[in-house]
């Protein structure tokens, strides 16, 4: 369906709000936090070139995971073999339109394609983050159970799961009706070390959108961009590199007007004309996937909506 002007600047529910006295657009409220840049979240690369719509990112356990063997002086040391492994990222389509008279560009209120165009940008970044999302049910460990609400102890759970196979820094990705859960948990342990460190303004400077504050040493983050499966929230908990994201960024591409798209831009949005309707349509394309890098370094948190 267009946009038109009948649509979009009815009196009683559209946009005119007294004639359009703000020109400007007020968007409808949406989750803005972007999961790609959250610990954990990791870019594998670009299929551009690759010949596949898959890019296959090979693993080993050598360094950290395989120390030295003690070895007696003048003995010959045997041969460790690594066991290597691969993780497929595919790439899939994700597609938007929007279509806009001229008669409801021309009266305004940030209906012209440029501003529409912007706030599609916005929507590719939503889409990225849903399919970040959309991994955390693939998780084998799993804390919480079905229909229960989220609760202390299931941090905690989830923290002793990772830390049993790394060390590093964590990141709890919840629902807001699962954090919201978690805090009221918190209100009922009489344990002074439980206490949760909320996010201050200069914490926030150096985080991403989302960030809730700090507890035994993860870093909190609130996403409704977390699924709902069986009347459940798949949040996670996930350590450095636990999942990773690819993109596909199309060559350097000319446009009707005569404009080029430089290569690099994971995000194509374009404008056609269809003057048989005297509307402009906005078209963008998304080309990104994502996967689990490593299985152990994530714990999916499944608890009730």
């Amino acid at each position: 369906m267009a946009i038109t002007y009948s649509n979009a600047y009815n009196a009683g529910d559209g946009l005119r709000m007294q004639r359009m006295i703000m020109q400007e657009l007020n968007l409808t409220l949406a989750d803005p936090t972007n999961l790609l840049t959250y610990e954990g979240v990791f870019e594998v690369g670009s299929v551009d070139g690759s010949g596949s719509d898959t890019l296959s990112e090979p693993f080993a356990n050598m360094g950290y995971a395989t120390p030295f063997a003690t070895t007696g002086d003048g003995a010959e040391v045997a041969a460790t073999d690594p066991t290597f492994s691969n993780v497929d990222f595919q790439v899939g389509r994700f597609a938007l339109r929007h279509d806009v008279t001229s008669l409801a560009e021309m009266t305004g209120g940030m209906l012209d394609p440029f501003s529409v165009a912007q706030y599609m940008v916005r929507s590719a970044i939503a889409t990225m983050s849903n399919v970040v999302a959309g991994t955390f049910s693939s998780f084998t460990d799993q804390v919480g159970s079905a229909g229960v609400d989220l609760t202390v102890d299931n941090i905690l759970d989830a923290i002793f799961a990772l830390e049993s196979d790394s060390n590093t820094e964590f990141a709890c990705i919840l629902h807001s009706v699962q954090f919201a859960d978690f805090r009221q948990s918190l209100r009922s342990e009489s344990n002074n070390a439980f206490g949760f460190n909320q996010a201050s303004y200069e914490m926030m400077k150096a985080k991403a959108p989302g960030f809730a504050g700090e507890w035994g040493g993860v870093q909190f983050y609130k996403s409704n961009r977390v699924t709902e499966a069986a009347g459940n929230k798949i949040g996670a908990m996930i350590g450095a590199n636990a999942i990773g994201y690819v993109l596909g960024t199309p060559t350097q591409t000319q446009l009707s007007d005569g404009r080029l798209i430089p290569a690099g831009v994971p995000a194509i949005i374009e404008y056609e004309r269809k003057p048989a309707s005297d509307l402009t349509s906005i078209i963008g394309n998304l080309y990104c996937g994502a996967a689990i890098a490593e299985d152990a370094r994530g714990v999916k948190i499944v608890t009730d909506a």
